[in-house]
């Protein structure tokens, strides 16, 4: 009977993780769409625009906001954090960002997210010293 609980966690991981990997994808189909301050749109995205528009494409509703989505689903640590999932940044103490992990090397978070400064690009979070100094948490809303 253990093994019978260990293959059901083990489904049910694995039907979550396949639905992170979708969510990555959906993403991916957006690289290079420009950023646009309060976008949802293909047109144009902000970060937290991005993140909930990608969602809702998986029938997934979250909050508008990034600090409203950083209230939203389960606390994980970075280390488990897997694709699919939402990383967090703050600046002067408040949330001001997210992005969705894509992958998980150990630790060193790849995301994809939308930068002012270059729209929707997948960067590691842990090589850039921007990101790495504002990381704030990983939150599991699928």
């Amino acid at each position: 009977s253990l093994f019978l609980l260990q293959s059901c966690a083990s489904a049910k991981s694995g039907r979550a993780s396949a639905r992170g990997e979708r969510v990555v994808e959906t993403a991916r189909s957006l690289l290079d769409a420009p950023y646009r301050y309060g976008g949802t749109k293909r047109s144009g995205f902000d970060c937290s625009g991005l993140t909930a528009y990608v969602f809702d494409k998986h029938r997934v509703s979250i909050p508008r906001k990034a600090s409203d989505q950083f209230r939203f689903g389960k606390k994980v640590s970075r280390l488990d954090a897997r694709p699919g999932d939402l990383v967090f940044f703050i600046q002067k103490g408040r949330i001001n960002h997210v992005g969705i992990v894509t992958s998980n090397r150990r630790g060193d978070l790849h995301m994809i997210h939308s930068s002012s400064s270059a729209g929707v690009v997948e960067e590691s979070m842990s090589r850039s010293k921007y990101w790495s100094k504002r990381y704030k948490g990983v939150r599991r809303v699928l």
